[in-house]
């Protein structure tokens, strides 16, 4: 992790809090792929900036419910959270949350270098220029689903859990890549449909080439 930029905490500090319990995590497994924290927050009543940190992650809420603010962007915003409500945090994303209530936490910290490989194989061009897009409270139960069994295997410690935990982060990557990133493959339909000429002209092109 790089350095924390001021006022920024190191993840350390961050963890080393009252406020905050670590549960267990995946630090012993041998996971190449992703690194996974299952953490308790206890409330926080002022903004407090989260750890600056160079990987890619992906959050979601397993217990509680809270109200939060948060400063994104140099933007306030209030939301109302629960169970299943995500984030993802691309690397080096700055903002700051207060929360009002205890939650139960799931954190996946994505190798960098995975990462770029994934964009790599599924974007033309300069898989670097590819940027994961912040998103914060919001659902999505691939990527929810995904987390779950990661933190699911994580707590069995399972002997083939290393080769099982890459699996799940690769269909997690490239799920994150192909919906939450700037150079997305799969775009949404449009609302409108098309006009009678339009569809004229597709059903003669289809009769035209039949063959």
């Amino acid at each position: 992790m790089t350095d924390s930029p001021s006022p920024h905490p190191a993840a350390v500090q961050w963890y080393s809090t009252s406020r905050l319990q670590k549960l267990t995590s995946s630090d012993s497994l041998g996971w190449t792929n992703a690194e996974v924290d299952l953490a308790v927050h206890g409330p926080v009543p002022e903004l407090q900036y989260v750890p600056y940190d160079d990987h890619d992650v992906i959050s979601f809420i397993l217990d509680g419910r809270l109200r939060v603010q948060s400063r994104i962007g140099g933007v306030l915003r209030h939301y109302d959270a629960g169970p299943s409500t995500m984030f993802v945090i691309p690397r080096h994303t700055e903002f700051a949350s207060n929360w009002d209530a205890v939650w139960t936490n799931v954190a996946l910290r994505l190798n960098p270098g995975m990462v770029i490989e994934a964009a790599a194989a599924i974007h033309r061009g300069d898989p670097k220029h590819v940027e994961i897009i912040p998103s914060f409270f919001f659902t999505d139960p691939i990527l929810h689903n995904l987390g779950v069994e990661l933190s699911d295997e994580m707590q069995r410690a399972n002997p083939l859990g290393p080769l099982y935990a890459d699996s799940l982060t690769n269909r997690l990557t490239l799920h994150l890549l192909r919906h939450f990133s700037t150079g997305q493959v799969v775009g949404r339909l449009p609302n409108s449909r098309l006009t009678r000429a339009q569809m004229g002209k597709v059903d003669e092109y289809i009769h035209a080439n039949l063959d």
